[in-house]
């Protein structure tokens, strides 16, 4: 009103929105009863700030606003359905996967480590592994192998069953690694190998 001017400084912060919503399966056969979650600051724990849910009895899961990679914690209520087995792993996934397996384990791993991305860290799974050329199109993070392997196409099923066991075959090494480490740190002369498993 007196008529002077002034200058005033804003800052105004613009950060990107990473959040995203999706709806997938925990696979080494449908995973029921473990945890999924979204880890936003990537240290493997769910925070309560983390989009989070419980898989259901088909393994799915849906999460809402959900921001980082995706891991899967078993435990004592988790099991796999196809062996009614108890599943005490971690599984992981790049964020908006709609499947959390064994294989995006290792994708995550190449994706969160090494700064693949996504696409050539699935070109690398898949080649480290010898997978067919049949599956060179399929995208790992969003394919159900255990839908497929019981489509009655069979071209669907072939791949399926083989993206399949590739997942069985890594989860199983995974188990047999982390045993044989457990063996080794196991300081009781008692037991030996089996009170380590």
């Amino acid at each position: 009103a007196d008529g002077s001017t002034q200058d005033k400084v804003f800052t105004i912060n613009v950060t990107d929105d990473t959040s995203y919503d999706v709806s997938g399966k925990a696979i080494d056969g449908y995973i029921e009863g473990a945890r999924v979650f979204a880890d936003t600051d990537r240290d493997r724990n769910e925070d309560g700030n983390e989009a989070g849910t419980t898989t259901g009895i088909d393994g799915s899961y849906t999460l809402t606003n959900a921001d980082g990679p995706l891991v899967l914690k078993g435990g004592a209520n988790a099991k796999d359905v196809a062996t009614g087995l108890t599943f005490k792993g971690v599984l992981e996934a790049p964020a908006g996967s709609e499947v959390i397996t064994p294989l995006t384990t290792i994708i995550n791993k190449l994706v969160e480590g090494y700064n693949f991305s996504a696409a050539d860290a699935q070109t690398k799974v898949k080649s480290a592994l010898g997978m067919s050329s049949d599956v060179d199109s399929i995208d790992l993070t969003k394919f159900d192998p255990v839908a497929a392997a019981l489509s009655d196409d069979s071209s669907t099923a072939a791949k399926g069953i083989e993206i399949a066991a590739h997942g069985i075959v890594t989860q199983n090494l995974v188990t047999q690694a982390a045993a044989a480490i457990r063996a080794a740190e196991y300081t009781g002369s008692e037991s030996g190998w089996g009170g380590a498993t």
